[in-house]
């Protein structure tokens, strides 16, 4: 088939304007099908969960409520542990908290150091310790999820004979992770 000299640039032009658009055709499902894949995979609460992290915070002089912000902090941890959801930041001032802390989700632990001035979960008194599902008593218990804790003293209770069976100071269980970060 012989085209003349404008029938030929006629259809390269034509011929661009397809390759174009169907480049930006393919730009535009592939951002479609990926962002619609994360709003599905989102929704399902799937994926980056730091994006919608919240920060929970902790004092000594708190009161315990719902919701832990920083003007009002809740008084124990496991309060602040509690109303976290999944993939939150609990930041525990200094002081020291008498209390076991029982953790079941992911969760980011973050105290205000280990020295003089830090942060202590301290145990109760002995009499005050609750066992976990397997008899044991744990100051923190990780039963499941991936937990991230820095800056923490663990202080336990003391015992007339020098020991106990069923006393840990941290321990996790089953699929749970515990990574602790000493600084």
């Amino acid at each position: 088939m012989n085209r003349g000299v404008g029938e030929m640039q006629h259809f390269n032009v034509r011929h661009r304007v397809w390759v174009s658009l169907l480049a930006r055709c393919r730009v535009l499902l592939v951002a479609a099908l990926l962002l619609g894949t994360f709003g599905v995979l989102g929704a399902l609460g799937i994926g980056n969960t730091a994006v919608n992290a919240a920060t929970l915070n902790v004092s000594p002089t708190g009161t315990d409520s719902s919701t832990c912000g920083t003007g009002t902090p809740c008084r124990t941890i496991q309060q602040a542990v509690t109303n976290a959801a999944s993939g939150d930041t609990v930041l525990v001032a200094a002081g020291t908290y008498i209390e076991q802390v029982k953790i079941g989700k992911d969760l980011t632990l973050t105290g205000a150091g280990q020295g003089t001035g830090g942060t202590v979960i301290q145990a109760p008194a002995a009499t005050d310790l609750a066992t976990n599902s397997l008899g044991l008593e744990v100051l923190l218990d990780v039963s499941s999820g991936t937990v991230n804790a820095s800056n923490f003293a663990v202080s336990g209770k003391v015992f007339a004979n020098g020991c106990g069976d069923n006393f840990y100071g941290i321990y996790d269980r089953g699929g749970a992770r515990l990574h602790l970060h000493c600084r």
